[in-house]
Formats: C-alpha cells, sequence, structure tokens
C-alpha cells in the first residue's frame, strides 16, 4: 500500500559530509517540460502497526491456587474495545507455577465469550517445574464493542496458580478510513 507523490524528477545521493542532495531534473519531457517522476510511500496498515491514534493494550492477571475450574476468566487479563473501533489481538503469555507431570490446564482468548480459531486450547506441555511462562503470537482482527478475556480450564484437580496477559491494540474506524485512504 502506498501513496505517489509527483516531486520533479528527483535524484537522491549523498554529498559532502553524508548531507542528501537532490540532483535537478537530467532529462525533458514533451513540450520541453521537466520530467515528473513520483515516489511511493509506503503506509503499513493498522492492523500491522499501530496508527498514531490506536490504544494499546496489555493487562495480565492471576489467579492463586485455582482449582478445579472449567472456563474460568483471569481477573485483570480483560480488555474491554469501545463501539466503533477496530481491534488486533497480537499475543497472549501464559504463566502456571508448581507444575506437574501430570498437569491438565488450558487457555483460551475469547472474544465476547467465543474463542478465535486456533486460540482456544492454548497449553503447555507438563512436566515437573516451580513456574513456567510462554508466549505466543498471533494476529487476530475484529470489530470493536467486544471484550476480550483470557479464560483457563484446569481439568486434572491439582492445584496451581495461574496468570495471563493478552496485548494488542484498538483504533477509531473514522481513523482507519482516513489512514487507508492515504495509501490509495
Amino acid at each position: 500500500m502506498g501513496i505517489s507523490v509527483g516531486v520533479g524528477n528527483p535524484s537522491w545521493g549523498m554529498g559532502q559530509g553524508g548531507s542528501p542532495v537532490i540532483n535537478p531534473p537530467s532529462s525533458l519531457g514533451a513540450g520541453g517540460q521537466p520530467q515528473v517522476n513520483s515516489l511511493t510511500l509506503q503506509i503499513p496498515l493498522p492492523e500491522v502497526v499501530p496508527i498514531p491514534d490506536a490504544h494499546g493494550f496489555n493487562p495480565a492477571g492471576h489467579v492463586a491456587a485455582a482449582g478445579v475450574t472449567i472456563g474460568t476468566p483471569i481477573p485483570g487479563a480483560t480488555v474491554n474495545v469501545p463501539d466503533s473501533c477496530y481491534a488486533v489481538i497480537t499475543g497472549v503469555t501464559i504463566t502456571i507455577a508448581n507444575m506437574l507431570a501430570t498437569t491438565n490446564v488450558t487457555w483460551s482468548v475469547v472474544v465476547n465469550g467465543v474463542a478465535p480459531q486456533a486460540y482456544n486450547a492454548i497449553t503447555i506441555i507438563p512436566r515437573v517445574s516451580p513456574f513456567v511462562s510462554a508466549a505466543f503470537d498471533f494476529l487476530f482482527r475484529f470489530n470493536g464493542a467486544a471484550i476480550v478475556q483470557v479464560i483457563f480450564s484446569n481439568l486434572d484437580g491439582g492445584v496451581y496458580d495461574i496468570g495471563a496477559s493478552v496485548s494488542g491494540w484498538y483504533w477509531p474506524v473514522a481513523s482507519d478510513a482516513r489512514w487507508k485512504r492515504l495509501g490509495q
């Protein structure tokens, strides 16, 4: 995605001392006018790089002594995305303390109570460890008026300290349209 800007055939180079130099037009077009070239400005999509009025998020939460449970939200690992916004989730980090070789705990990222495909059963391979943390990068875009949560299920009967954080950003729909028009 990029925009073209007529600039009068610039020829960029480096002058003495490393300062940029613009050479005059080197050829004439029809009617004796200088030939006009264009430059392309690459503008990343707001889903890839936050635009100036995006709001980042990375809330984290923790549950101490979590016993057997299914689909329990982790307090603090929640984001409320306003209406008339777009949002993107870029990753999740999960933690567990006092893990055993028989541990069977899963985490899910949910948007309005529904897990995006492939993010509904994130887990760590069981092992004996006092503390394990794992980060997962992904990109999931959705419309606003949403509640993003990290939930967990403990299916093995053990008691663990469980935590999670979810990261990403959201931005106004109006800004999205303006930003994308720049790239046409």
